[in-house]
């Protein structure tokens, strides 16, 4: 779509992609029920900014309530801190676009741990 002579680009989830996100947002809502008693908050393709040009959107993130943001790690562009769990579905996506993103969300400017 053209407005205001932008080009607005609208990314829509495959079937499969979103199937694999339901099925993983719904086994980790019943994790945090039934056993990290509410712990967890969840998103879905928030934005982070890891670094200079740098913004990523998992698929779906994780992370515990009470996280704090340690003193030397940055907070995502919202403010908030970075989750401990990122996923992303590769059903779209090469192998190695997957490896070659990893080292970012896992690295020394996030808290990101999986």
């Amino acid at each position: 779509m053209v407005k205001n002579g932008d080009v607005i680009i609208h990314e829509i989830p495959s079937h499969p992609h979103a199937r694999a996100i339901t099925q993983i947002t719904e086994q980790m809502g019943t994790f945090n029920a039934n056993v990290a008693n509410e712990t967890l908050v969840s998103a879905s393709a928030a934005r982070m900014s890891i670094g200079a040009n740098t913004n990523l959107e998992p698929d779906v993130e994780f992370l515990p309530k009470a996280l704090r943001v340690p003193p030397a790690l940055a907070k995502n562009n919202a403010g908030y801190p970075f989750p401990t769990v990122v996923i992303e579905i590769g059903f779209t996506e090469t192998t190695k676009s997957l490896h070659d993103v990893a080292p970012i969300y896992l690295g020394d400017n996030t808290s990101i741990q999986l």
